[in-house]
Formats: structure tokens, C-alpha cells, sequence
């Protein structure tokens, strides 16, 4: 998917990835399907699961990057 960038701290990292999905892909992402620990506080390349069904996982590939 496209980049995240860093200005967009305002934002949770995941509202900008579901953004990001929403714009792309044309799918809603609710939150609640993201799979992170830690969260999302530097700049580099995440690989975030995704619950797509009680048994399917996918994964999300988000890069970011500075501005």
C-alpha cells in the first residue's frame, strides 16, 4: 500500500493506515482487526496482521516514511 508519513502524528498510526486502505482499496479497516503490540512510533517498513475472519489472517504492509 502507499506510505504513511510523518507529519501525520496527529492521527494514530492506524487511522492513517485505514485511511490509506480505504483510499487504495476501497475497504473499510476497522481497528479492532489490527494486530499490534507495540504500536507504530518510528520511521521504517511494518508488517501488521490483520483479523480478516475468526480463522483468516492477512497482512498489512505499512511503510513509513518522513515528509
Amino acid at each position: 500500500l502507499g506510505q504513511i508519513k510523518q507529519h501525520s502524528r496527529l492521527w494514530r498510526w492506524w487511522q492513517v493506515a485505514a485511511a490509506a486502505v480505504k483510499e487504495q482499496l476501497g475497504l473499510e479497516l476497522d481497528k479492532k482487526k489490527m494486530v499490534v503490540n507495540d504500536g507504530i512510533k518510528a520511521l521504517g517498513t511494518y508488517e501488521v496482521p490483520i483479523k480478516l475472519h475468526p480463522k483468516v489472517m492477512g497482512t498489512l504492509r505499512v511503510k513509513v516514511t518522513e515528509q
